[in-house]
């Protein structure tokens, strides 16, 4: 695009005024940018922007520019809604520029933030506010300061019913396939679609470029249950499941050392030597006893036989309202965690 070729105007009481270029005037633009350095209350208005493309035609395009007196909501670049244990806000005034630049949280200064991305760690409710990054720059021999901010409100209370984990190698082609189908289609249909509970099922709901160690942790923490998918390991040599994996590890050791959530244990298949499993898996075990699921059963899929009906005994009072065929026997009335 051609620079001579974009004309900037405004719209005022006045009628319709055009903008100067000339870099040493207050308001000028320069290109497809506008400048108005330094803002002031009657900025406020409607500011025109024509394109000639040919030597006779043009585009036009309106921009309002609203001026507040005092920091609005209107203001805000972003709202940041999160659930994670790290918060990243870019800052949407100076991208990437090495300058003096400083971070406020409720317009108090935060020490030692001078960075463009500023990172919020082991978030909780004390992190919430109005953050605003302030840069300073010079322009034709003047120094002038830019901010923008963002609000975080963090969420961190239990968010899903429960956290599925499975064996995710050394298996053969036909348990690998029952497993695909029981994780993908089976368990979301029976418990989110028909019973309203929400999982989180890694490989289905982590977020492309996400810290997979990072999610793992985070994601458990927001979770009332942990649902353990037990398959027989029978490839290459091996008689029994050999988990792995970061989800194995804080599962169970939010299980069994921090008691944070209990554990729900779904058995796939024939699995008869529990004593060449891992230790932590072996006392799950003996602690709470693996229910069946029998993928060839007509019932397997159906919400009210008697597997989902055990399934759905051990799970919390889902987070959603949807229908789900009622057992024969009434529920324990649980205070859930």
């Amino acid at each position: 695009m051609n620079a001579s070729a974009i004309s900037w105007f405004k719209n005022d009481s006045n009628g319709i005024q055009q903008i100067p270029a000339e870099e040493s005037a207050r308001v000028h633009y320069h290109g497809a940018i506008l400048y108005i350095l330094p803002l002031a209350l009657n900025d406020t208005g409607r500011y025109i922007t024509r394109w000639w493309y040919e030597y006779d035609k043009c585009d036009e395009f309106e921009t309002d520019v609203v001026v507040y007196e005092e920091f609005h909501t209107d203001q805000l670049y972003g709202n940041f809604s999160e659930q994670t244990t790290t918060v990243e806000m870019l800052c949407p005034v100076c991208e990437k520029q090495e300058k003096n630049l400083t971070w406020y949280k409720d317009f108090h200064l935060i020490p030692g933030q001078t960075e463009w991305i500023l990172r919020v760690r082991h978030t909780s409710k004390k992190d919430d506010g109005i953050y605003t990054c302030v840069c300073s720059w010079e322009h034709y021999g003047q120094t002038f300061k830019s901010s923008g901010s963002h609000q975080l409100q963090i969420v961190d209370g239990k968010v899903y019913d429960a956290y599925v984990i499975y064996q995710k190698d050394n298996m053969d082609d036909e348990t690998e396939k029952n497993l695909a189908h029981f994780i993908s289609t089976v368990l979301p249909t029976v418990l989110e679609d028909k019973c309203g509970f929400k999982l989180f099922i890694h490989g289905r709901d982590d977020l492309p470029g996400e810290d997979s160690l990072e999610l793992t942790d985070a994601r458990m923490q927001l979770s009332r249950r942990l649902i353990v998918v037990l398959t027989p390991g029978v490839s290459k040599g091996q008689k029994v499941m050999t988990p792995k994996g970061y989800d194995w590890h804080v599962g169970l050791h939010q299980v069994l050392v921090q008691q944070e959530m209990s554990a729900i244990l779904i058995q796939l298949g024939g699995m008869s030597k529990y004593s060449e499993l891992p230790l932590g898996l072996q006392h799950l075990l003996w602690k709470t006893p693996p229910l069946r699921w029998d993928s060839g059963s007509p019932q397997a899929a159906c919400p009210g036989s008697r597997f989902w009906k055990q399934v759905r005994y051990m799970m919390p009072v889902p987070t959603a309202a949807a229908y789900c065929p009622k057992s024969s026997s009434p529920r324990p009335n649980f205070s859930q965690a």
